[in-house]
């Protein structure tokens, strides 16, 4: 039975419009002998994959957040607008190494507001306001976030996020460089539907 054995990021040079930034994945016979842990591996990957794929287009699960600063956000005063989540804890140092990318990215849409970056943390607001003393971080950060990242959202993985529309149907779940490209290709398309 073929699986999964590889995944590819293409060469920087010469990309297609249609494969800009995307992953290839290579699909080859296991040998008989083979590690039972890497097929193990392998499935669970593909399994959680699937999952983010099939959430596309659906609707994001209903939600009424407060962010550290007491800023709230529901379902019904984000429709209208671009969503961006990202879900974190501060121990991930994923999480936190990716930070100074996500305010650059923050900063770039700043003058758009109709994109709204929201931070979901699965720690509490004492723990998350002593890691900002010493890290900054330019999203909307609403702490306590566990049983809806992981309940509602259904996020295991860390750091994970997950681009909505202006009808709260979500777009893409990923890491930060799809999530970034997709975000970019709503925003022309939305653009462009402007009258």
């Amino acid at each position: 039975m073929p699986v999964l054995t590889k995944v590819v990021q293409p060469a920087q040079k010469k990309r297609t419009d249609y494969d800009q930034g995307q992953y290839t994945y290579q699909l080859r016979p296991l040998p008989e002998n083979i590690a039972t842990s890497i097929p193990d591996v392998i499935r669970q990957m593909t399994t959680m994959a699937l999952k983010d794929f099939k959430k596309e287009g659906t609707e994001l699960p209903a939600f009424n957040l407060t962010t550290i600063e007491g800023g709230n956000y529901t379902s019904a005063n984000c429709k209208g607008k671009i969503l961006v989540i990202d879900t974190w804890f501060v121990k991930c140092g994923a999480c936190v190494r990716e930070m100074p990318d996500l305010n650059r990215w923050v900063y770039h849409y700043k003058n758009r507001p109709d994109v709204i970056f929201l931070s979901l943390c699965l720690d509490d607001k004492q723990t998350i306001q002593q890691f900002l003393t010493r890290t900054g971080f330019a999203f909307l950060i609403v702490p306590d976030g566990r049983s809806y990242i992981e309940n509602a959202l259904g996020v295991s993985m860390f750091p994970t996020k997950i681009l909505v529309n202006k009808e709260g149907k979500i777009v893409k779940t990923g890491n930060f460089k799809s999530i970034k490209r997709e975000l970019a290709m709503l925003v022309a398309t939305t653009d462009q539907a402007k009258p």
